[in-house]
């Protein structure tokens, strides 16, 4: 199972390939019915949700989905990241100005399940604890693309205090007239960010769920040993 990225749906016709190929390819795989690229299954109490960040009905849905049942817990899988963490600081979800009332209910929401989001988009790893006004939610934001062999980290951040209008510096040549724009998003979005990691580097995550602890190990490159693990109940409260 996947989520519907911004590549799927770039180019005429790429969104509706994606229904009539990729939708039904999922459903043959988990011999499940799915009709669309927003799905959910649970199992034991966790909810894992597949957010079509491309659909305008998607967050209605999701408001919907969670006054109805409360999970245990919440896995929010979407392809851009709900809080952005580098220099593309404009590249998450509801960035826009005139959608700050769906990214703060969007916020609210994952707070309230202390949820954990699972992102991409943006090609770096990142770790980081956001609070909000109803509770604190975990986002790790992982990338696949090989960009070398040996995926040595670069740029590596280790400290909440990296977290900030500083992190434009690390791409300096992305979009350089939307510079003062970055920092400012960065700047407001920083006392809100409680636990903060950062590199530029490739690979896979591996989260656990056991009762009510959850975990998760992230590998570099092709290694076979955990590069980082990141207690996930402990880091949400």
């Amino acid at each position: 199972m996947f989520t519907k990225g911004n590549r799927d749906v770039t180019g005429p016709g790429a969104a509706q390939v994606y229904d009539k190929v990729l939708v039904p390819s999922m459903a043959e795989q988990t011999d499940k019915e799915i009709r669309q690229a927003a799905l959910t299954r649970e199992r034991e109490g966790v909810l894992l949700f597949f957010y079509d960040a491309y659909n305008r009905d998607s967050l209605e849905w999701f408001n919907q989905l969670l006054q109805k049942q409360k999970p245990k817990r919440l896995l929010f899988v979407i392809h851009p990241p709900v809080v952005p963490y580098n220099a593309s600081s404009t590249r998450h979800i509801y960035s826009q100005p005139k959608q700050e009332r769906e990214r703060q209910l969007l916020l609210e929401l994952l707070g309230a399940e202390r949820a954990i989001v699972l992102s991409g988009h943006l090609h770096k790893f990142s770790f980081l604890v956001r609070r909000t006004e109803k509770g604190r939610f975990v986002q790790l934001g992982l990338s696949s693309v090989a960009s070398n062999a040996d995926a040595l980290p670069r740029d590596l951040i280790e400290d909440v205090k990296g977290y900030g209008p500083d992190l434009v510096n690390l791409e300096s040549r992305h979009s350089p007239d939307t510079e003062k724009k970055r920092c400012s998003i960065l700047e407001m979005e920083r006392p809100f960010i409680e636990q903060f990691e950062y590199a530029d580097t490739w690979g896979h995550a591996l989260l656990s769920v056991r009762g009510d602890q959850l975990n998760v190990s992230v590998f570099r490159g092709l290694y076979r040993q955990a590069w980082k693990s990141f207690d996930l109940t402990k880091a949400i409260g």
